[in-house]
């Protein structure tokens, strides 16, 4: 639910989509998979599937939401990136 919430305000906001009608509407929309960028189930399989692949980094919201500084680390190992603490703080902050 959280998901299709977001998106439904991600698309009333964006300027390029605007979306007018209201949350029953949208969410009958991606339910179909009509929403622009198409399906967000098939987009998300399709990540998930290449997650072990070195060049691909999944992270989730409930990691980010739990411990942010760690992802952040963990982000920044990942593009090869030496932070300091005070660099890892002023981004969590």
């Amino acid at each position: 639910k959280d998901t299709a919430v977001s998106w439904y305000h991600f698309q009333r906001m964006n300027a390029l989509y605007g979306f007018k009608g209201n949350f029953n509407e949208f969410f009958e929309l991606f339910l179909n998979h009509d929403v622009p960028y198409g399906s967000y189930w098939e987009n998300l399989h399709s990540w998930w599937e290449l997650r072990q692949q070195q060049n691909i980094l999944v992270l989730t919201y409930e990691d980010l939401h739990r411990d942010l500084a760690t992802q952040v680390r963990k982000v920044a190992d990942f593009l090869e990136v030496s932070l300091s603490d005070a660099q890892v703080s002023a981004v969590v902050e």
